[in-house]
């Protein structure tokens, strides 16, 4: 068979799965309609995890790529339904009272190295900014002191990060309990 035969071959199998996604995603407007009247969310994991299982199990050699294929559709479906639902208008709304973000920043620091999540959000917020400083190695109250005199005016910081409640006020260590105290242990024994 040539590459050409192939194509064909192909173009004859996408021919037939279209018509088969619009049908899928006219159901995805039928189950939205249904989930607003009964209130129910658009997300069901358990549904989608016995999906993946099903398709996987039954997709053999190509389960993995099963697996990508179905999250696709069901993630392309969901988006559907939220848009019909209206789903996260709370949130738009604020995103379009925020304040923009400033056009050009002078210094840019990160908590985690390039690579790190916080690195590549100010990536996103910040595409034609300055160089990026990661800060990681700089301890945390210095870090602090710097915000708060203003240099660097823009901090790109993980939400696993627990800052402080201002910046006025640094971050203050735990006193740890004398050596002669007894310790609780981290979990309950089994």
């Amino acid at each position: 068979m040539t590459l050409e035969e192939i194509r064909k071959k192909i173009d004859a199998i996408d021919a037939q799965l279209l018509p088969l996604f619009e049908a899928r995603m006219d159901c995805a407007r039928e189950v939205a309609a249904v989930k607003k009247e009964a209130g129910l969310p658009v997300l069901n994991p358990e549904r989608e995890k016995a999906i993946l299982d099903r398709v996987a199990e039954q997709a053999g050699d190509y389960a993995g790529a099963a697996r990508v294929l179905y999250s696709t559709l069901m993630e392309v479906s969901r988006g559907l339904q939220h848009g019909l639902l209206d789903s996260g208008a709370p949130l738009r709304a604020l995103v379009a009272e925020a304040k923009p973000l400033p056009e050009q920043v002078g210094r840019i620091a990160t908590f985690g190295r390039p690579g790190s999540f916080s690195h590549a959000a100010a990536q996103r917020l910040f595409p034609r900014g300055p160089a990026r400083r990661p800060c990681a190695s700089i301890p945390i109250r210095r870090r602090w002191r710097s915000a708060r005199s203003g240099s660097p005016p823009c901090i790109c910081s993980p939400s696993r990060v627990k800052q402080p409640q201002s910046l006025r006020s640094p971050p203050h260590r735990k006193r740890m309990p004398p050596p002669s105290a007894p310790r609780k242990p981290p979990c309950p024994p089994d």
